[in-house]
């Protein structure tokens, strides 16, 4: 069994991150499998434990995972990660220009990429990544990450008009039209799509559909109660077909398949959110990582 726990950042991270989550269990000889379906976030992994197998769902590839490394924002499911044996991993969840703001990275080349985090970082990731190693519990590796971050915003000017519109999808869940978003930034729309893919990665309007989609399956798996029907009439769906639709394009999985799936992988952490023993998330932070 692993245990997940999820914390938001420091208050003056707040527009960078978006959450810190750690993932520890012993597996033994078991196995875990767990697909990553499209993510809208983007996100720096420190692993600890024994790398897991990377299996590519393209291709007849399997690799040992990067003990350090930047996932990009995924549209698609590319690989099923398998865990054996003992599970400690450490990641930090960008907000939508979080990276690019922190590192002046153009997101769109880090797109459905997993590379390896000195590459894209530089050198400099080595000293966090040793401070964290040193660090034994959740909360001392929040307050390592907290300090290394505040001290890289210190000289940054504030996040822009283009990084509230990037955070509005999020908080409305992906219910807002591009047209909209490009308004409140005082931008053209061609402009607005031209930077947006730049410094989060991917058009806005797919990244709006990315952001339901999460929505969607977070919502049915932190409530057991609540139909697909009553999921697809909340999040806007035309249609049960097109939330159907969009599954299929983002995880490969119809709803209750890859349902079914993510319960395999986060039993025990979602049974404690069901019956009201774990805490809720910080606000707008996912109380799962998918």
């Amino acid at each position: 069994m692993q245990v997940m726990q999820l914390a938001g950042p420091a208050p003056r991270l707040a527009s960078y991150i978006r959450l810190y989550a750690h993932l520890a269990g012993q597996l033994g000889n078991a196995s875990l499998v767990h697909p990553v379906p499209a993510r809208a976030t983007p996100l720096l992994e420190f692993q600890f434990g024994d790398t897991n197998q990377v299996h590519w769902c393209e291709r007849p590839l399997v690799e040992a995972s990067q003990r350090v490394q930047v996932i990009g924002l995924q549209t698609h499911r590319r690989v099923r990660l398998h865990f054996t044996g003992k599970i400690e991993t450490f990641m930090i969840f960008f907000q939508p220009t979080g990276l690019n703001l922190l590192f002046s990275l153009p997101m769109h080349e880090l797109t459905n990429t997993n590379n390896e985090a000195r590459a894209v970082l530089g050198s400099g990731i080595d000293e966090l990544a040793d401070r964290l190693a040193n660090g034994r519990t959740f909360e001392e590796r929040m307050s390592i990450a907290n300090n290394f971050f505040l001290r890289r915003c210190a000289a940054l000017p504030s996040p822009d008009r283009l990084t509230s519109a990037a955070l509005s999808i999020l908080r409305r869940r992906g219910r807002i039209q591009a047209p909209a978003l490009a308004q409140q930034a005082c931008m053209s729309p061609r402009q607005f799509e031209r930077r947006f893919t730049r410094e989060v990665g991917i058009p806005p309007k797919l990244y709006a559909r990315i952001a339901r989609f999460e929505s969607a399956l977070e919502s049915k798996a932190l409530s057991a109660d609540e139909s697909w029907t009553d999921i697809t009439n909340r999040l806007g769906y035309f249609d049960q077909t097109h939330l159907i639709k969009d599954f299929k394009e983002f995880s490969g999985e119809i709803p209750t398949s890859l349902l079914a799936q993510l319960e395999s992988s986060y039993r025990a952490h979602l049974d404690e959110i069901r019956s009201g023993r774990r805490p809720t998330a910080p606000h707008g932070a996912p109380q799962l990582i998918l």
